[in-house]
């Protein structure tokens, strides 16, 4: 299963079908770059004039139907819809270059009719903890992950 409409409506509305932001590349091979995102309480404001929040809940839409592969990129940008800096948009940005060079994959279902109902469970309870910063509230957070698999296909992460 794709969505390559869903993807093009993305890079319109992020100005990259058209390189409308002059953009110096328009593919990436990760949606997420380093370091991990963080408030930016004194980071440059936006330049863009794109919805941040419109942009986020398409990529929310997409990764949650056929693009497991940017579940991590969208959580990181949508915990930060309240008050975007430009660090914020940035990312958005490469998650919409990332796309619009991936826009051919999706998910592929192969059934196992001998599997059943599966779960798989990670999580990390204050793994960005340390000493150092203890008192950055940043630096700890829990982390969960799951996918329920039917068939052998999965169904929801």
């Amino acid at each position: 299963m794709k969505q390559p409409y869903l993807i093009e409506r993305i890079c319109h509305t992020l100005g990259l079908l058209d390189n409308e932001w002059e953009a110096t590349t328009n593919t990436k091979k990760s949606p997420v770059g380093k370091p991990v995102l963080n408030k930016d309480l004194d980071g440059k404001p936006r330049k863009l004039k794109w919805k941040y929040r419109t942009a986020v809940g398409m990529i929310s839409y997409l990764q949650g139907n056929t693009r497991p592969d940017i579940s991590m990129a969208c959580h990181q940008t949508a915990r930060f819809c309240i008050d975007p800096k430009l660090s914020h948009e940035q990312a958005i940005m490469r998650i919409g270059r990332y796309l619009l060079g991936t826009k051919d994959r999706g998910i592929i279902y192969e059934s196992d009719p001998k599997k059943g109902l599966e779960c798989y469970v990670d999580a990390d309870f204050a793994g960005g903890w340390s000493l150092a910063d203890s008192d950055d509230a940043d630096n700890v957070m829990s982390r969960t992950g799951y996918v329920l698999f039917y068939a052998g296909c999965p169904i929801y992460w």
